[in-house]
């Protein structure tokens, strides 16, 4: 936040400081989830926010999206497709 000064800097920390937490609270959704006895191999490839599983919007289950992100992403990078 060098290169802001003045009343962007305060407006900056103002907004940041409504939606931030620190380190701590930020890693408990990843330690409840690499520690908790609750959650198998059945759970592999599920969102959790806030210590809790979630249901993903319905574009994020949306296959036929995710295969065509796949391809493009595939060709930006110039990687062969399976």
């Amino acid at each position: 936040m060098r290169h802001v000064s003045g009343i962007g800097r305060f407006v900056d920390s103002v907004f940041v400081s409504l939606f931030k937490i620190d380190t701590f609270l930020g890693s408990q959704t990843t330690l409840f989830c690499v520690l908790s006895d609750d959650i198998g191999e059945s759970e592999s490839g599920s969102y959790y926010a806030n210590c809790h599983k979630c249901d993903l919007y319905k574009h994020a289950r949306d296959d036929v999206a995710a295969r065509r992100l796949w391809d493009l992403s595939s060709k930006m990078v110039r990687v062969k497709n399976d």
